[in-house]
């Protein structure tokens, strides 16, 4: 096929055509269309494309209906930086919040290292996990003396020209994870139930910086609920979902347990009266495949219009295409979404269509019976016993994870939703 013929093209000799990156803010609802029509390059194509590959094959199917405008695409405004301040000195300790600073010690956690070469791998596991416990305390600890620092500025007192030159060489710490620390830390004073169970430690950093762009006081405690209650993975597509079909920036309840996340076109393509863009399309790839992808949503943008809209009506012309056109020949994986059915996986890379029911055991090569699975959670976990699955694919299938031989597995979830029982 013309369009993904694109994708296995390779330089000519002596070409190094660097990397670039894309990036463009949308609306949330057009970034779902862009995970859909990506995820049908790669059922088409019959293999895991990275975004920038199924990014090239967007373009050339395009482009193949519309001739490139050959309008320049809009240059990116500089970054701006905040002018350093010449009355900031040491009197700012003056006034210092050290409310904080007293809050943020953390607890005394001696002892769980005591006679740990005398445990058993799952006692270990326990302690390892009350470990993991004391360390998300630690986190939103850290956030909190961070917040301080930075918002204060006293990174400069140090002579650091910016707050991310201080957090990764001074303490070896991400700029990343450092400004989610510290966007956690306001957090936790708007919602009570959000703050409580992340000063707890019973929110990872992680789970709570997932809660983060939906988390309000009147859903709180719903939506630290359901984080307990399901994986990462899960918990990610119930905020996207969420934060897809709520009203402008009203509070939205979590979907309810175990329900279809699927949205039918007329959701997808519903526009409010103002849409905000509270969400981007982003992906690295050659610097041609970027300037190709950008020549296609000029191509498809209407004069005067916005480079969203262009953006949108690609997508849309794309995916009627290719929805026109016969799937791959195995459908598996493309109900799955192309990656690891095993709930706390995210793989989404050599993935083995699996019988539930063994063919050995006289299991079916019905859908129903066949699941997509991480060459490792196939090999390391469902054969070597380690991972049993039970049920009917795709959403009846009962997990167990660290399965032991006597004694109750490590996970039990049954679909997307850990087990109670």
């Amino acid at each position: 096929m013309r369009a993904l013929a694109a994708v296995i093209r390779t330089p000519p000799d002596g070409e190094d055509d660097d990397e670039a990156r894309f990036r463009l803010r949308c609306p949330r609802r057009l970034r779902l269309l862009w995970q859909q029509v990506v995820d049908l390059a790669r059922c088409m194509a019959g293999s895991e494309l990275t975004q920038g590959q199924a990014a090239e094959a967007i373009a050339a199917e395009g482009l193949s209906a519309r001739v490139p405008c050959g309008e320049p695409w809009p240059a990116a405004e500089p970054p701006r930086t905040a002018p350093a301040d010449p009355h900031e000195s040491r009197a700012v300790f003056a006034d210092l919040d050290w409310t904080a600073i007293r809050d943020a010690l953390p607890e005394d956690i001696e002892g769980l290292d005591a006679d740990v070469d005398g445990l058993d791998p799952f006692a270990l596991d326990l302690r390892m996990r009350a470990v993991l416990q004391a360390m998300r305390r630690v986190d939103w600890q850290l956030g909190r003396l961070l917040r301080v620092f930075l918002d204060r500025r006293l990174y400069r007192l140090m002579e650091f020209a910016s707050a991310d030159r201080y957090v990764t060489e001074r303490l070896g710490l991400s700029a990343r994870k450092a400004r989610a620390l510290v966007a956690l830390e306001r957090k936790t004073w708007q919602a009570d139930a959000f703050g409580a169970a992340y000063r707890a430690g019973e929110l990872s950093w992680v789970r709570a910086l997932t809660l983060l762009p939906i988390v309000a006081e009147p859903t709180a405690a719903a939506w630290v609920e359901r984080a307990g209650a399901v994986p990462v993975r899960r918990l990610a597509d119930e905020v996207e979902w969420a934060l897809t079909l709520r009203d402008g920036l009203a509070p939205i309840m979590p979907p309810a347990p175990g329900a279809s996340l699927a949205l039918d076109e007329r959701q997808l393509c519903a526009r409010p009266e103002w849409e905000f863009p509270d969400a981007e399309v982003t992906f690295s790839a050659p610097v041609s495949v970027v300037a190709l992808f950008r020549s296609a949503i000029l191509a498809f943008a209407h004069p005067h219009g916005s480079l969203v809209e262009g953006l949108e009506a690609l997508l849309l012309h794309v995916k009627s295409e290719w929805e026109g056109q016969p799937r791959h020949r195995d459908p598996v994986f493309a109900r799955d979404g192309w990656r690891c059915a095993v709930p706390i996986c995210t793989a989404r890379r050599e993935l083995h269509d699996h019988h539930v029911v063994f063919r050995s055991r006289g299991g079916s090569n019905e859908r129903e019976n066949r699941i997509s699975i991480c060459v490792w959670h196939h090999i390391r976990g469902v054969h070597a016993g380690r991972v049993r699955a039970v049920g009917e694919a795709p959403d009846g299938i009962t997990w167990e994870i660290g399965v032991r031989p006597g004694r109750r597995a490590l996970l039990r979830l049954v679909g997307e939703r850990y087990a109670t029982g």
